[in-house]
């Protein structure tokens, strides 16, 4: 019997670097966080595209921790 596990990848790095993208990084699924160092800025990857977490956007993370 195989199951597939979706697990969710959390990145750091600085601004100037490229995110990963499914294309460079199997890691990549709807999901994970990219968190900018030098920036304090926290992204989000669903739906094929980086987000940035505002305060008007909750991510499942947060949802969960209830931050």
């Amino acid at each position: 019997m195989s199951t597939d596990y979706n697990t969710r990848w959390d990145f750091i790095g600085l601004s100037s670097d490229s995110k990963p993208t499914p294309a460079t990084s199997s890691k990549v699924v709807d999901g994970s966080t990219y968190y900018e160092a030098d920036t304090s800025k926290l992204y989000f990857w669903t739906k094929n595209n980086w987000y940035e977490k505002t305060s008007l956007v909750q991510t499942n993370i947060e949802r969960k921790m209830k931050w």
